[in-house]
């Protein structure tokens, strides 16, 4: 197992939630050295729409206000000189249906989310999208001897 480059403030999961925090360990933050935590945000945060994108039925110009939001995304990508963006397209899935096109879909923007470990560390992550159930998608995300495993649903 190789020895993750980086470390962050560890994110904790909470399956019973959906939701993540910050790890606290005798009063300080904890720190991961491993890919857990920039899985996480990778694959659970919502990275900005492309101008090409075709919002979800739903969002759009007469439905949503009229800003940069119906976009979503963090604000903070506009600062990246170098055109980094953070999160995934994931959400832009729901209302979609439970087929294979949206399956590779799913795979497509997983791949896209967590490009970084390729470009800056030159390790590929193993990605594996298949559904849970009708209108749940699990994608599962293995990289430098961690795993993520993280539920959408497409309502």
């Amino acid at each position: 197992m190789a020895l993750f480059p980086t470390s962050d403030l560890k994110l904790t999961f909470d399956g019973r939630g959906f939701t993540c925090d910050l790890e606290i360990v005798d009063g300080d933050l904890a720190l991961d050295a491993t890919p857990a935590t920039p899985m996480l945000v990778s694959l659970g945060t919502d990275r900005r729409a492309l101008p090409d994108d075709r919002l979800p039925d739903g969002v759009g110009p007469l439905t949503s206000p009229p800003s940069w939001t119906a976009r979503r995304g963090w604000v903070g990508d506009c600062l990246s000189r170098a055109g980094r963006r953070i999160g995934s397209r994931l959400w832009q899935l729901c209302r979609e249906h439970d087929d294979e096109a949206t399956r590779r879909r799913a795979d497509a923007y997983a791949r896209e989310a967590l490009a970084w470990a390729r470009r800056d560390f030159d390790i590929t992550p193993e990605i594996d999208v298949s559904w849970a159930r009708a209108g749940l998608l699990q994608i599962r995300a293995y990289l430098d001897g961690r795993s993520v495993v993280l539920r959408r649903a497409l309502t």
